[in-house]
């Protein structure tokens, strides 16, 4: 069950990473994922990202659209760099439970 949710965990991240449209209720999706993964910095990072995409919409999204507001801008470049970040650490976990279930065990 712990190799499924870290695959899906990776898959869902690669998902919204790759998507052109991202929506804040599709973060909502990967939070329940990242904190069974049971690894605090990815839970950490899970968090930031959906925090900053509910800072960016629905309350900055007004003045991102109407007057290009560079701040607003360099937030939604900083809540990118987290899903990236957050993909990156899901995909190594996922990666590194694959080998330790191929490894004998030791007794």
């Amino acid at each position: 069950m712990e190799r499924l949710v870290r695959w899906t965990a990776t898959a869902l991240s690669l998902v919204l990473l790759t998507s052109k449209v991202l929506s804040p209720q599709y973060l909502l999706w990967l939070l329940p994922l990242a904190l069974v993964s049971g690894n605090t910095v990815i839970t950490r990072w899970a968090i930031t990202a959906a925090a900053l995409t509910q800072v960016f919409y629905p309350v900055l999204y007004g003045l991102f659209a109407e007057d290009g507001s560079r701040l607003v801008a360099l937030l939604v470049c900083g809540r990118n760099a987290a899903l990236v970040v957050l993909a990156v650490m899901m995909s190594r976990a996922a990666m590194a439970g694959e080998n330790r279930a191929e490894q004998p065990l030791r007794l």
